[in-house]
C-alpha cells in the first residue's frame, strides 16, 4: 500500500504535555535497565512488590511515583520487597 496518502507525523501539543509530565518522571527516578546487586542480593523489577505480573519480561510498575511500563531485569531506587518472599 502507497503511502502517498499519509501526511508525516508531527508533535501535536499533547506530546508537548506528555513530554513535560514524563520528563518530570524521569528526573525523579533513578530507573536503570539493569538490575542493583548489593551484599549478594540481586534488586529487579520483576522481584518487586510493585511489579504487576512478575512472570512477564514486560510489565506494569504500579509504585505511584513511576506508574510506567517497565523491564524486569530494570531497577529503582523505589524497589520494595515483596512480603513473604525470599
Amino acid at each position: 500500500m502507497p503511502d502517498e496518502g499519509i501526511p508525516p507525523p508531527e508533535p501535536k501539543e499533547i506530546d508537548s504535555e506528555k513530554w513535560l509530565e514524563w520528563k518530570d518522571v524521569m528526573d525523579r527516578a533513578i530507573l536503570r535497565a539493569h538490575p542493583l546487586e548489593e551484599f549478594g542480593r540481586v534488586y529487579r523489577c520483576d522481584n518487586c512488590l510493585f511489579y504487576l505480573d512478575s512472570d512477564a519480561e514486560l510489565s506494569y510498575c504500579w509504585h505511584p511515583n513511576l506508574r510506567i511500563l517497565v523491564g524486569g531485569s530494570w531497577w529503582c531506587q523505589w524497589w520494595e520487597e515483596i512480603p513473604g518472599a525470599e
